[in-house]
């Protein structure tokens, strides 16, 4: 076992010695800057119809604004700059506040109708999805999903005066009924939980994944759905929570003069089904909208896929539902398969009166992905909201045919205004969403990975032989059986393969295997994935942002209780004389190696799992029993397998058959580990998602108080500071004013090069004299555009309003040449120009800086002189990366190049292109991290051919490699053979031989049975390598292949 080998250890010696102090500044963060973040939040409530109808109130979130638009045309009225990312938009039920709700600032924002300005920021619990008032608008009730509870603030004061913790995770959509209001939980599970080996009797041994309630004796798991909580006491009426009505719960609203909420939901099928071919036509999870009685507290559910009258008119992935006044029509929007199912209601009976077919704003993206939608005054239009695009569309109700099953096409979209996302992400995320890329149209990559992260289930997506439809239990000719395995979040995964827990994805594009294996996907009649298309795809996972840990302080210092679980991260032995860190390499947690797992199941060896998004993961243990022993509340846990319940269960592990496994740490140990790893960085520093608002009642306070320390945090590199206000008259017009913080000079830069910088001392005095100032905490990079250059074309916003080019467009005339780089060369940008006088190429102002390197990826940053595209290779190779994407342009840069292999040096040429088409070539090294234990063996090639007369034999040529070399002799090798056909697979033989030459090529010769007709397929199967003594192990998933195919 690889456990067993003398590591490779590395010295660090920029970490503390064993037994040494350490502070936080000892400890390495990922630094995630960029100019624009896609959070990629789940909203619940972007939209909000006006008091009197007339106008409708539209939350674009990756624009940053609120807009007031005409119900009848849509036509933007007041766009208000708000937070980065808002999910919902709720009037008070007075109708003179809107109350907007940010997940990322963990805020909400009051916003007064008559003036149109941010009056008052309140902080609440981390990660809020949604808000809703009681009866008199007194309270108002605020879902905090990464914190599990909700917190309920007093409206005349702007105070959260109560805290209810909700026992679910994620709790994120809320409806009221009367005196209660409802809420559910995003992720609640589905009662299925990873089950333990009832050969071996360990419960650690994870060999398939089962719903608890089929075996007598274990204890059921919790798997809350909705919650109800007493406005008059607010208090959870325990007696009111109700189970099974779904797995991932997308949002709840209440269904006008009736006692019922309406969930739009999913539920997944992992408890169902075994191996990938088993999910018949590629369906992984159901999609309905479960109808709960409140007042007999009986529910009942809308099948989805069985209402719809033809596949492609599916309502796929349900995110949001609206009512016609009387409650008899309800609105479902399918995000995945850009429809709306309307569906008429007469008692008890629902029918699907028909479906409204969604279009894009543009032919690229080519989806829309309708997310949100709201009935009108006096049912007069249905206005749609489509994240997928960034577009809004106008159905007129009128003009719906009648029913059944009519479908009907809705006016083309029109984007909701500015915004920064790159059309290839925009895609990206159409193809992620889409459940037209399963051949049921029911399912998606977003089924499981929920909105880029996790449905914290395990699924045993093994690869068989056998067709779909056979028995569960008949399963037994394994093409690549890897037994359950957690859902793994894609936020960013780039920096952290390879990919997959097993490692065997060695770069993104390796899963367009998923979409024809699993998801069947059909194109053109061929079963096929997205090929070229994929592409998109990458682009839209690798930019999903990370949340800062809701844990962690928010100036970003670990308490002395987490310093002391650090200084054992770092120094004490765990493992053959290697620490936490040697493995699970800060700052990422992970430095990319694939190890011995050391914690049953079928997947014997893994990538090294990132650590900095282990918080989210936590979920309270749960005793279930029996063969599951101890899980979570959702089932699965940590680990692969989801086998652990804590992170304290994980860190003691003890394994007595692995010499050096040293996982006995004490139980002060652990805990220790525990809070420090509970904590842990994820690359933004809480300060970066941070909002406040100073108005004439907190000025003194707020000076010294939170400014004080945004501006201290800005200082020390963590954030950018951006303030705005208004609006107030600017060239005859009511504008907007905003700016961002300059460290160098310690004042704010306002968005106009004409202007004088603002000391803290003039927007207190700001915010004192009545106009209330918001100041948002951001990531470094993104306060420029945010602040002061919207386009970040370097011509800023004031100016270019004063100028007449516009402050959303770097282009504004469309001649390649961004606004400002025009301005600096003295030309006109409002004329279009065919050439520039710069023939000067742009220069790296200093030699990048490493932020962090691992096995398999390098991050590092740079800055130039003057705006460039940098086009990034190494080795002589084709380039890899382009920052940033066409046809923007930018002078600091943050990169990460991945899919590298260990201890190597990469030198890498970059090509610095400015506006004008100068270049300068620069050059540079930077080299991976070593691998802490030898390089293991893998199978890199099998050659199949036929020999001999009758009885014929299959001679299988294995070739087994160690890095590039080849491996000593005595390996022993298993394979297994059979044959396919359309009827069925039929086992032939298993094989086993050695490698028994210097060429490390290992030579099976399976017979072939008598009477085998001929038609079909030999599959020869990989079993298998068991390794001499003392010698490196067989790593499968740094395998190039495991199985080969020859037609007979």
């Amino acid at each position: 076992m690889l456990s067993r080998l003398t590591p490779l250890i590395v010295a660090l010696a920029a970490l503390p010695a064993p037994g040494q102090t350490i502070s936080t500044s000892d400890l390495p963060f990922d630094r995630m800057r960029s100019r624009w973040m896609n959070y990629e939040t789940s909203p619940t409530a972007l939209i909000a119809f006006g008091p009197t109808g007339n106008e409708v109130w539209v939350i674009s979130q990756p624009g940053m604004r609120l807009s007031a638009r005409s119900a009848t045309d849509l036509a933007v009225r007041v766009e208000i700059p708000v937070g980065p990312g808002l999910v919902a938009v709720v009037w008070n039920p007075q109708g003179t506040e809107l109350w907007c709700v940010d997940s990322v600032t963990s805020s909400v924002s009051v916003i007064d109708a008559a003036t149109e300005r941010i009056i008052r920021t309140i902080r609440v619990g981390a990660q809020p999805g949604d808000i809703e008032f009681d009866a008199d608008g007194s309270h108002a009730y605020v879902a905090c999903a990464g914190v599990d509870r909700v917190d309920v603030v007093l409206t005349d004061s702007y105070e959260v005066v109560a805290s209810i913790p909700i026992p679910a995770r994620m709790p994120h959509a809320l409806a009221r009924i009367g005196e209660v209001v409802y809420v559910v939980p995003m992720r609640s599970g589905n009662g299925t939980a990873p089950l333990g080996n009832a050969a071996t009797g360990a419960t650690d041994d994870i060999v398939e994944v089962r719903h608890v309630a089929e075996f007598e004796g274990a204890t059921p798991l919790p798997d809350g759905d909705l919650f109800a909580i007493s406005t008059i006491s607010h208090q959870l009426i325990a007696s009111d929570t109700r189970s099974g009505l779904g797995t991932t719960l997308y949002n709840v609203h209440a269904r006008p003069w009736t006692d019922e909420v309406w969930i739009p939901a999913t539920d997944a099928l992992n408890g169902v089904h075994r191996g990938e071919t088993n999910y018949v036509a590629g369906q992984v999870v159901r999609n309905f909208v479960t109808v709960v009685d409140t007042a007999s507290g009986t529910h009942s559910i809308i099948d989805l896929d069985a209402l719809s009258p033809a596949p492609e008119l599916n309502c796929g992935t349900p995110t949001a539902i609206a009512f016609t006044s009387n409650g008899n029509r309800a609105f479902v929007v399918g995000y995945g398969s850009d429809t709306i199912a309307v569906l008429d209601i007469e008692g008890t009976d629902v029918t699907w009166a028909g479906t409204i077919r969604i279009h894009q704003a543009f032919v690229y993206a080519d989806g829309a992905g309708p997310r949100d939608c709201r009935v009108g005054r006096n049912d007069e239009e249905l206005v749609v909201v489509c994240k997928g695009d960034g577009s809004i569309t106008r159905i007129v109700l009128a003009d719906l045919p009648p029913g059944p099953d009519f479908v009907f096409d809705a006016p083309q979209a029109q984007l909701l205004g500015w915004d920064p996302t790159p059309v290839d992400i925009n895609q990206g995320r159409i193809h992620f969403i889409r459940t037209q890329n399963s051949l049921s149209k029911t399912s998606s990559c977003n089924s499981c990975h929920v909105d880029g992260g996790t449905d914290g289930l395990a699924w045993d997506l093994s690869k068989y032989l056998e067709p779909e439809g056979t028995p569960d239990d008949e399963l037994a000719m394994g093409l690549d059986v890897k037994g359950p395995l957690v859902t793994q979040s894609l936020r960013r995964p780039k920096e952290v393969g390879p990919y997959h827990w097993r490692g065997e994805k060695k770069a993104l594009a390796a899963f367009d295997g998923t979409f024809p294996d699993l998801l069947e996907r059909e194109s053109e009649g061929v079963t096929q994935g997205l090929a070229g298309d994929f592409f998109y795809l990458t682009q839209y996972l690798e930019h999903l942002a990370l949340l800062p840990n809701p844990n962690q302080s928010l100036d970003r210092e670990y308490t002395p209780a987490q310093l002391a679980g650090a200084e054992l991260f770092l120094n004490e032995p765990v493992f053959d004389g290697l620490s936490c860190n040697d493995c699970h390499t800060l700052p990422l947690g992970t430095n990319g190696e694939i190890i011995d797992t050391l914690g049953g199941g079928l997947a014997p060896f893994c990538v090294v799992p990132q650590l900095r998004t282990v918080a989210t993961k936590l979920v309270p243990p749960f005793a279930i029993g029996g063969l599951f022993g101890t899980r979570t509340e959702l089932g699965a846990g940590l680990l692969h397998g989801g086998s652990m319940p804590t992170l304290q269960a994980v860190i003691r592990r003890t394994d007595p058959e692995q010499i050096g496994h040293r996982f006995d740490l004490t139980e002060g140990q652990a805990d220790a580990l525990a809070a420090f790893l509970e904590a842990l960085d994820t690359g933004v520093a809480p300060a970066a998602a941070y909002q406040a608002t100073a108005h004439p009642g907190n000025t003194l306070d707020f000076g010294h108080g939170e400014l004080a320390f945004l501006v201290a945090e800005a200082d020390k590199g963590n954030c950018d500071v951006v303030y705005r206000y208004g609006p107030e008259d600017f060239l005859g017009e009511q504008r907007y004013f905003s700016g961002v913080y300059d460290p160098t000079t310690g004042k704010f830069q306002q968005a106009s090069f004409q202007l004088p910088q603002l000391t803290t001392t003039d927007l207190m005095q700001k915010a004192a004299s009545g106009m209330p100032v918001t100041f948002f905490g951001v990531p470094v990079f993104m306060g420029h555009p945010m602040g002061i250059d919207r386009d970040n074309d370097k011509l800023l916003d004031l100016d270019e309003i004063a100028r007449g080019t516009n402050p959303e467009n770097n282009d504004t005339d469309g001649d390649g040449f961004p606004d400002g780089y025009e301005v600096e060369w003295v030309q006109d940008p409002l004329t279009p120009q065919s050439g520039m006088p710069d023939s000067v190429p742009p220069t790296m102002l200093a030699a990048p800086m490493l932020v962090y390197a691992t096995n398999h990826a390098i991050k590092f940053e740079f800055a130039t002189d003057e705006q460039a595209r940098a086009l990034i290779s190494y080795d002589g190779g084709i380039p890899v990366l382009r920052a940033p994407l066409k046809p923007k342009f930018d002078d600091v840069f943050s990169v990460v190049i991945s899919d590298l292999e260990a201890a190597t040096t990469y030198h890498f040429e970059m090509s610095l292109d400015d506006p004008a088409g100068n270049s300068r070539i620069v050059t540079f090294d930077f080299e991976t991290t070593g691998a802490n234990f030898p390089t293991p063996v893998r199978v890199e090639n099998i050659h199949l051919q036929l020999v001999g007369t009758a009885p014929q034999k299959v001679h299988a040529s294995v070739l087994v490699m160690r890095g590039g070399d080849m491996p000593v002799m005595g390996y022993s090798l298993n394979a297994s053979l059979y044959y396919v056909t359309p009827s069925g697979v039929e086992f032939l033989a298993r094989g086993q031989t050695w490698i028994g030459s210097p060429t490390g090529t290992a030579h099976f010769f399976i017979p072939i049975p008598s009477g085998l007709q001929p038609g079909g397929e030999l599959v020869f199967v990989m079993g298998g390598i068991d390794e001499p003594p003392g010698e490196v192990p067989y790593v499968g998933p740094d395998s190039t292949v495991l199985h080969a195919v020859l037609p007979y």
